[in-house]
């Protein structure tokens, strides 16, 4: 396992937390056709008016070509807005034993009505949230503060997808676990070897805290990273633990 491959996997997972706590809403329902294009009664009822104005959309692509119009914010993607927070606990580094030494920090996404979105090439329609995290200063490290933006959306087929941006580099994630019943999703991303930098998998685990009440926001998400071929991993264990919920 090489040095720095924390670090690499940091960058790859940014994003990943908060949206776990929304993605479970993209998701389209049995029945309900698809869910990437809203009813006429949701467009009556929209917290927005749509605009035929076309935008460039490249940031939502990592700086990849594309093009937008802003549309009104579909039932699913409506309970989205506002503003969700949470505090979680991210790995820093492992030490010689092995104890893993984890590092707090806030994390807060914004949703606006604006900001629902339909790709007028792909027929994609997606909300982008912006991101905040900020790390308090420690004793090895300096406060710190990450942005990026957090998408999710479904294609025009209403296959669901969530994308985090940061620093111009956008990465995708899929579906590969949900129960209804339990209100609870997995998604993965896969990163590729690259150079040096071996093979990894970053995946998200997202249910509702049943503790917090019915009607609570709050869910709970874990975060964990393999590191190596998934058969015979070099390192593997949690990343990221902590909950959240809409303000």
């Amino acid at each position: 396992m090489k040095g720095n491959f924390f670090n690499r996997a940091g960058s790859a997972m940014l994003g990943i937390v908060i949206a776990a706590v929304v993605i479970f809403m993209l998701l389209p329902t049995p029945g309900a056709g698809n869910a990437a294009h809203p009813s006429a009664k949701e467009h009556e009822a929209g917290s927005m008016v749509a605009t035929t104005q076309n935008r460039d959309c490249s940031r939502a692509y990592g700086g990849k070509p594309a093009t937008c119009v802003q549309v009104p914010c579909s039932k699913k993607y409506r309970a989205f807005l506002g503003t969700w927070a949470g505090d979680f606990q991210s790995l820093s580094r492992k030490n010689s034993g092995k104890s893993r030494i984890f590092r707090p920090y806030h994390s807060v996404v914004s949703y606006q009505a604006k900001d629902c979105l339909e790709n007028v090439g792909t027929g994609e329609t997606f909300i982008v949230g912006h991101m905040t995290d900020r790390y308090p200063a420690s004793d090895s490290q300096p406060a710190a503060v990450h942005k990026s933006l957090l998408i999710l959306g479904n294609k025009a087929d209403g296959t669901p997808y969530m994308r985090t941006v940061r620093d111009g580099s956008a990465d995708d994630y899929s579906l590969v676990y949900r129960n209804q019943s339990a209100d609870l999703s997995i998604w993965q991303m896969h990163v590729p070897s690259s150079g040096k930098s071996p093979q990894m998998t970053v995946t998200t685990i997202d249910g509702k805290d049943f503790a917090a009440g019915p009607e609570s926001h709050k869910r709970d998400v874990t975060v964990t990273l393999t590191v190596g071929p998934p058969n015979k991993p070099y390192w593997h264990g949690v990343i990221v633990y902590g909950s959240h919920e809409k303000q």
